[in-house]
């Protein structure tokens, strides 16, 4: 998720607001996601902060999964700013 650290942290509690982001960058990077996710997506939580990471929470969405319509995935949404360079 390309995105900078003060924007994360102000949306990440803010389901509308987060959900408004990721929207937004599945239009612009849909390579970004899971192909199944154009089935639609739901927030699914927010883990604990990690030791690693202390100050970053990493928020999940849960999807359908591709071999059937009944199961779910979930994927860890990360933001850019975490990622290795």
């Amino acid at each position: 998720m390309p995105i900078e650290p003060e924007d994360y942290q102000r949306i990440l509690g803010d389901p509308q607001a987060f959900r408004a982001e990721l929207d937004d960058l599945m239009s612009e990077f849909p390579e970004l996601f899971p192909a199944t996710i154009e089935r639609g997506y739901t927030l699914h939580d927010i883990l604990p902060a990690s030791k690693k990471m202390p100050d970053i929470r990493l928020r999940r969405i849960k999807v359908a999964a591709s071999d059937t319509p009944f199961k779910e995935e979930v994927f860890t949404i990360r933001p850019s700013f975490v990622m290795p360079i």
